[in-house]
């Protein structure tokens, strides 16, 4: 990691409206990104702080994502798993291909398909992105499973 700060999300946020002011220019995002030289990508980690008592909101998502769209081609968000938050939600929107994590757990694989099944039902963006989502399901153990035959 190139970065030799702890900054976070939370310390982007208060300098949106500078990063996307014409004197803004793109060696500023250094400040708030952290540097993967190996794979040749930045990460803006979320706040890991227990006692951190901000939760992110919706709009905190369009204002991230609009300063991220302005330096950024490519735009992953690692958006944690609770479909019911304002945050997610507020991904959800910007996204265009969504990716689905899951084990060959049957826990997991469930919950991620009960994930598809509640955005085809929520609005036709939503739905296009469970239509065209990609699952990728790992094993938990190096054993053969038969679940996984079931599962994919």
């Amino acid at each position: 990691e190139g970065a030799s700060h702890d900054a976070t999300v939370l310390d982007l946020l208060p300098q949106t409206e500078q990063l996307l002011s014409t004197t803004a220019q793109s060696a500023e995002m250094s400040f708030f990104t952290h540097h993967q030289p190996g794979d040749k990508y930045d990460v803006l980690r979320s706040d890991q702080s227990v006692a951190g008592d901000h939760e992110v909101s919706a709009d905190d998502v369009h204002r991230i994502h609009r300063v991220a769209a302005r330096y950024y081609r490519l735009i992953v968000m690692d958006s944690g798993n609770n479909e019911r938050a304002a945050n997610w939600r507020a991904m959800i929107e910007h996204a265009n291909q969504l990716v689905v994590p899951c084990t060959n757990a049957e826990e997991t694989a469930e919950a991620g398909a009960r994930l598809l099944d509640a955005l085809k039902e929520r609005d036709e963006h939503s739905a296009q992105l469970a239509e065209n989502a990609v699952v990728l399901v790992s094993q938990r153990t190096p054993s053969k499973d038969p679940n996984v035959a079931r599962i994919v």
